[in-house]
């Protein structure tokens, strides 16, 4: 059985981009986002009935936010180890 593989200047490109995305700010916006919501997060700061709700609020998306950060982290290892893989082979000649 005879498997297709591509790897042309395309795929290269593609990876790069997804990779330079995540490298480029993108952690230290999720960063900030999530100095900003701790600080709102503190009734010392901001407090009353929405401040009750906001908090519980962020309680449930505060780890899947950092769980977020590590998936992009290892995304960008996966992703660069792919741009890798494409050059061995020959893509983007």
């Amino acid at each position: 059985m005879s498997m297709r593989v591509l790897a042309g200047p395309e795929a290269i490109e593609q990876a790069n981009r997804m990779r330079q995305t995540i490298e480029s700010g993108l952690d230290a916006q999720l960063a900030q986002l999530e100095s900003a919501a701790g600080r709102l997060s503190d009734p010392n700061v901001w407090d009353g009935p929405h401040a009750v709700q906001f908090r519980g609020l962020w309680a449930d998306v505060a780890p899947r936010l950092r769980q977020a950060q590590a998936d992009l982290t290892q995304l960008r290892t996966w992703v660069q180890s792919v741009a890798d893989s494409i050059l061995a082979a020959g893509g983007g000649a």
